[in-house]
C-alpha cells in the first residue's frame, strides 16, 4: 500500500482485532456488545469521522462505556493515559499476583 498514512498505527488497529478474535475463540462472553470502528480523519480535528459518529442516534443506543484510541507507545512502566484530546494524566498503576 502506497499513500500517505497508509502505515500510520495499523499494527495498533491490527492488535485490537486480534484481541478480539482471541477472546471469541476462546468461548468469551461480553456482558456488554463491543463495538470497532476504524475513522479516517483524527489527524485532522475528527469532524467527518469521529464527530459524526459520537452525534448520531447510532452512537447514543451503543451505550459506550469507554473508546481505545491508537495511544502512544510507552518504552518505561509509566503508561500514559488520556481524557479527551490531548490532556495526559499521569498514574500510576500497580497489579499484584501470579501472571497467567
Amino acid at each position: 500500500i502506497y499513500a500517505r498514512g497508509s502505515q500510520d498505527t495499523k499494527c495498533v488497529g491490527l492488535q485490537h482485532l486480534e484481541a478480539i478474535r482471541k477472546l471469541k475463540d476462546s468461548g468469551f462472553e461480553p456482558i456488554r456488545t463491543i463495538y470497532v470502528s476504524f475513522l479516517p480523519d483524527e489527524e485532522i480535528g475528527g469532524d467527518d469521522g469521529a464527530r459524526m459518529l459520537v452525534n448520531s442516534d447510532l452512537f447514543e443506543k451503543m451505550n459506550v462505556a469507554f473508546v481505545l484510541d491508537e495511544g502512544l507507545p510507552s518504552p518505561g512502566e509509566k503508561y500514559r493515559v488520556f481524557h479527551g484530546e490531548r490532556s495526559p494524566w499521569w498514574l500510576v498503576i500497580k497489579a499484584q499476583g501470579a501472571p497467567g
